[in-house]
């Protein structure tokens, strides 16, 4: 009886909770925008966690529950339970003075609503220039690793030889036959006394010349003309492949 009244009590407010949950990711697998069949598999296997763990906790854990006895002794109380106490009698103050309930609550709106209408302009998402660059050597065919080494090694030595004067804290590069890119991580901005953009017309100005690309911070194609890049997205990637 303990086991149903339980769950009763508490079935409700389980029920809201989990369902505000399953809003939230229920966008995902309605959406028709371009990344759908990738949200699908994010959102659908939660939605249907939640509910299972709904039903679970409203069938399974009641009937496990009623299983067992309840101790005969008296059970210790751990300090969760005396916040609880406290929460309770404060709770109790609180709503029974109405006066001092309005207050907090004309204070709170208060204290969000001044700093808006005084017109505070906080930027929380500042568009600082990142102090790091990314220079493509677009290669103009595939060569072999040792010859493609070559080539970054000489554009590496060039950005160590000036590494004060471009004010370079480290350069990590990656290569393969058709790809090579180095990362240049310039030093904190705070010891900075370049910008970012003043740098890498820097860097571009004495680039070395290079037989196998053209190393620059933009992507060139190969024949020196604007390229096109298709995507195609779906859910059978065997219907991909032949269309491919």
């Amino acid at each position: 009886k303990a086991a149903i009244l339980g769950a009763k009590e508490v079935g409700i407010a389980v029920t809201a909770g989990t369902f505000t949950s399953v809003v939230v990711f229920l966008p995902n697998i309605v959406n028709e925008s371009f990344i759908a069949p990738y949200m699908y598999y994010i959102g659908m296997p939660i939605i249907i966690s939640l509910i299972a763990s709904l039903l679970i906790s409203l069938t399974v854990i009641p009937l496990l529950t009623s299983k067992f006895k309840p101790r005969s002794k008296q059970i210790k109380r751990t300090i969760i339970d005396k916040l609880s106490d406290k929460y309770s009698v404060f709770l109790a103050w609180f709503i029974a003075r109405r006066w001092v309930s309005t207050i907090s609550i004309v204070l709170l709106f208060l204290s969000i609503g001044v700093p808006i209408a005084l017109g505070l302009n906080i930027d929380m998402f500042p568009n600082n220039p990142e102090r790091e660059l990314e220079l493509r050597y677009n290669l103009n065919g595939s060569y072999t690793l040792d010859r493609v080494k070559e080539t970054v090694d000489k554009v590496e030595d060039y950005l160590y030889a000036n590494q004060d004067k471009f004010e370079i804290e480290s350069v990590y590069t990656y290569y393969q036959p058709e790809f090579a890119n180095s990362t240049i991580i310039l030093i904190d901005e705070e010891d900075a006394k370049k910008s970012v953009e003043f740098i890498k017309e820097e860097i571009e100005k004495d680039l070395p010349l290079v037989t196998i690309g053209e190393p620059a911070f933009e992507f060139r194609s190969r024949n020196n003309s604007e390229s096109i890049r298709v995507y195609v997205q779906g859910e059978s990637m065997d219907v991909l492949t032949e269309l491919a």
